[in-house]
């Protein structure tokens, strides 16, 4: 919520009120912000833990 709202101060001209309400205006905003997130999560790869990192450093070539 809190990211909506600072977009939203930021770029204040986006909004065009001939368009619809603040309210949808603010939703599409969130909505933009929630798949920018999860497409920011899948492009980054998974995190190895604190296992998989002790078994892989135990592991030796050859």
């Amino acid at each position: 919520m809190q990211e909506t709202l600072l977009r939203a101060w930021q770029h204040p001209a986006a909004f065009d009120p001939s368009r619809g309400p603040a309210r949808a205006w603010l939703c599409t905003v969130a909505r933009r912000l929630v798949i920018d997130a999860h497409r920011a999560r899948q492009a980054r790869p998974a995190e190895v833990g604190g296992e998989a990192l002790e078994r892989a450093a135990e592991q030796k070539p050859g």
